[in-house]
């Protein structure tokens, strides 16, 4: 089983990595130090990134407002902040915050950076963080059933705020670190259009679906940006995106479909970066418990077997991504060292399938059940990646004699036929740390059977219901592992997610640019480091 080789065989890809950010303050032990801020302006050196220029970017999103609570996208433009973020190596920073302290298992003070101004020229404190993060739990919020777990938030002196729990949840400061949890001016009249926080840029006009403009936010309390602002063109369109890079139109892109088509036009440009990093994030195949034969783990464990992830890799996606055993990237803490997953045999494939008494019947090269020929819908929805990696996997299921069906469509008309049990195998992709916990992605996409999970899709298993119980309720991390180590186990040998690919994410970028780095949470896109070569 390969781990890393397919990245190491691109040579064309290479990680850009400009001036170094600067992390005022930093977190030993989960707690960030209290070291002050600087207030003075960014100064480049003579030899290093000049001041001035607007980016120009092809972004992959119609963007329809600029509320935090509208997807985490909406941090990638630098308007506004949150308390804490996870930085390029998902180590916890601190951002409008200094540091944090426990004060039992359902309490939690908070330290607020002096000194932080709006864009509205006020200050930052302790009144604007409770109204902003009390707005996390208010019914005018879409997504407050990720903060279900908080009861209070109220001010504990100019500086500071107390953060109160309904019970012990250990996720409680990564969970901080969401974009919906971003601290906006008490000011702001208008978040949908106009929002007022304390980053690096300001809105200048705002299209929704259409484009963003920004300008440099001159009293940023990190430093000046370089950047004079930065606009951003919104397209769902891959190939035109890349191509507008290709042609000097834009300066970036991202959010495409790597194909080696796309490797090879990209590595021809001599102007022209292709950037990979590795994300938090995984492509999986859903699997319905429910339904016979799916409802025998030696059916579900045969397909794991019958997946080849290098093949899938390689002709699937032109080696832009990488083969995934378990749910979280061997590069992540939480990846459980002693996780042996279901690696490619086809011929214990075969053996498991006969076990659950799969047989051909009639000679016509495909398996019987009960009499009917095995005939499983893979659904999945629109993207570019999708179609030619299932059409791998479904020569490797004809291989042990499965028959399969490709079904695309829109992706909430799929999530709809998921939470219904209107599917055979549905193949999705996740973020699976996008708050740098594991209980992120668990509870409310993957195993979590009860149905008020948002993504429930009908796993029913108590042992599992309990474990991942445990893993939100203990403080300890040392323990959580173990705890989260028998998660993953679990997933393995019940087999009801097949984990396939790990996600690469790409980056087109113009030479002319510096200072970019790839976050992998996906919470920072353009920062105040970022700057146009002269």
């Amino acid at each position: 089983m390969r781990e890393k080789y397919s990245m190491l065989a691109i040579l064309a890809i290479v990680l850009i990595v400009g001036t170094a950010m600067v992390v005022p303050g930093c977190i030993t032990n989960g707690s960030p130090s209290n070291t002050p801020a600087s207030t003075t302006p960014t100064v480049a050196p003579s030899d290093g990134p000049k001041a001035g220029g607007t980016l120009k970017m092809a972004y992959g999103e119609l963007v329809p407002d600029l509320s935090p609570y509208n997807g985490f996208f909406t941090g990638h433009f630098g308007i506004y902040e949150t308390l804490f973020y996870f930085d390029e190596n998902m180590a916890l920073q601190p951002g409008l915050a200094t540091k944090y302290e426990a004060i039992n298992d359902t309490a939690y003070r908070i330290t607020l950076r002096q000194g932080v101004k709006f864009q509205d020229g006020s200050l930052m404190n302790a009144d604007a963080v409770v109204l902003s993060l009390n707005k996390l739990i208010s019914a005018d919020n879409p997504n407050r059933a990720k903060y279900d777990f908080i009861d209070t938030v109220y001010k504990d002196s100019d500086n500071s705020v107390i953060i109160k729990t309904k019970t012990t949840y250990a996720p409680t400061i990564a969970s901080l670190t969401l974009k919906d949890s971003s601290i906006l001016s008490p000011n702001t009249k208008d978040p949908l259009n106009a929002p007022i926080g304390t980053g690096p840029f300001k809105v200048s006009s705002f299209t929704p679906k259409v484009s963003l403009s920004v300008v440099r936010f001159d009293d940023y309390w990190g430093g000046k940006p370089y950047l004079d602002g930065a606009v951003f063109q919104f397209s769902e369109d891959e190939q035109s995106r890349v191509y507008m890079v290709e042609n000097n139109e834009v300066d970036m892109t991202h959010w495409f479909a790597v194909t080696k088509d796309t490797q090879a036009s990209l590595s021809n440009n001599k102007n022209v970066q292709l950037v990979g990093k590795e994300a938090p994030a995984i492509w999986y195949l859903l699997l319905n418990t429910k339904k016979a034969p799916l409802n025998d783990v030696n059916v579900r464990q045969a397909i794991d077997y019958a997946i080849s992830r290098d093949q899938v890799v390689e002709v699937g996606t032109g080696s832009f991504k990488e083969p995934a055993m378990g749910i979280f990237p061997p590069s992540s803490p939480w990846a459980s060292k002693s996780l042996n997953g279901h690696a490619y045999n086809q011929q214990k494939a075969k053996d498991l399938l006969a076990k659950a008494g799969l047989k051909d019947t009639n000679g016509d090269g495909w398996l019987d059940y009960n009499g009917n020929t095995v005939e499983l819908n893979i659904m999945t929805y629109d993207f570019d990646i999708l179609k030619p990696s299932i059409e791998v996997m479904q020569q490797q299921l004809q291989a042990v004699g499965i028959k399969t069906t490709l079904k695309v469509g829109g992706y909430s008309a799929g999530w709809d036929a998921v939470k219904k049990g209107d599917f055979d195998l549905w193949f999705d992709y996740a973020r699976v740390l996008f708050t740098g916990d594991p209980d992120s992605i668990l509870y409310s996409l993957l195993a979590y059977s009860d149905a008020k999970a948002p993504k429930s899709a009908g796993y029913s298993s108590p042992e599992m219901d309990s474990l991942i119980q445990s893993g939100r309720t203990t403080i300890d991390e040392s323990q959580r592992h173990v705890i989260y180590d028998k998660i993953q186990q679990k997933i393995l040998d019940d087999t009801y997610i097949i984990p396939v690919l790990y996600d690469v994410e790409s980056y087109a970028i113009n030479n002319r640019v510096g200072g970019f780095k790839a976050y992998p949470t996906g919470n920072k896109l353009v920062t105040k480091d970022m700057y146009i070569k002269q």
